[in-house]
């Protein structure tokens, strides 16, 4: 609305200008030399006027976008200081629960925030893998690949979001018959390689990695030949890959994962090795 009023402003000025200078060029016509020597000297202060006149324009329009562009700014920080409350809760012990209706209630808010969704991803994964009812289960995992899927379609290149999908498909596999699972990993392999080439030094990407191998290579001979022939391209899933896979997730994860551990000791025991080389 200001910038509105400041330019209808301008408009008013510049007629004004325009009309008082054309009445003035034909006044001249009729007027003695001194006379017209005051005329000119009016003209050319009209002339500063009407600059000044622009020139303020122009710094009160400066300052308005400016201060449009500081309030986006605040806003942003704002939403991003709230997700970073929220991913601090979902990976401590604050209720899954109210942090999930936060980031819905932001998601409304902002709907176009792919981390949003990508969040609300991973709060569904946390209360899937929490209980131990299959249908809950399936709800939260439905509900979490449907938000990750949306946010990988407002931007593609998220490590996160794959890594999601990744993890809910691995949840799913219990009440799967051996073709659904089948599907399963192939859907889990192209979110787990995309994930990984977006983001090679994620470890949580290594352990999964390592686990798929080793599931793979634990399978018998019949499950393997399935597998192989679901796969438009060899796998090679060993237990040596697995367990390289696994030492990477150990060297990348400082503080140490339990869980990571004992799959590298499954390694170690699969291929009859009990002391480290």
């Amino acid at each position: 609305m200001t910038l509105i009023m400041l330019s209808f402003s301008a408009l008013l000025a510049t007629l004004f200008i325009f009309t008082a200078t054309t009445m003035l060029c034909m006044i001249q016509i009729a007027l003695p030399k001194e006379q017209k020597t005051h005329f000119k000297r009016y003209e050319r202060r009209s002339r500063c006027y009407k600059n000044e006149y622009e020139d303020d324009v122009k710094l009160e329009k400066s300052e308005t976008e400016d201060q449009s562009l500081q309030a986006t700014t605040q806003t942003i920080k704002t939403l991003q200081q709230e997700l970073d409350e929220v991913d601090q809760g979902l990976r401590g012990s604050i209720d899954t629960e109210l942090c999930l209706k936060q980031l819905e209630y932001l998601n409304r808010k902002y709907p176009d925030q792919a981390e949003i969704l990508c969040m609300i991803g991973m709060a569904h994964q946390k209360l899937a893998f929490a209980t131990e009812d299959l249908s809950v289960r399936k709800y939260h995992i439905d509900r979490g690949m449907a938000a990750c899927q949306t946010s990988l379609e407002i931007n593609c290149n998220q490590s996160e979001a794959h890594k999601w999908i990744a993890i809910l498909i691995g949840l799913n596999g219990e009440t799967q018959t051996t073709k659904e699972k089948i599907e399963s990993g192939k859907l889990f392999k192209k979110h787990l390689d995309a994930a990984i080439g977006l983001k090679p030094e994620d470890p949580v990407l290594q352990h999964l990695a390592g686990r798929f191998c080793y599931e793979i290579s634990s399978l018998n001979w019949v499950e393997q030949k399935l597998v192989k022939n679901a796969f438009p391209e060899p796998l090679n899933c060993t237990y040596d890959k697995a367990l390289l896979l696994l030492l990477k997730c150990e060297r990348l994860y400082e503080p140490g994962w339990k869980e990571n551990r004992l799959f590298i000791a499954k390694c170690y025991i699969a291929k009859k090795i009990t002391d480290k080389q």
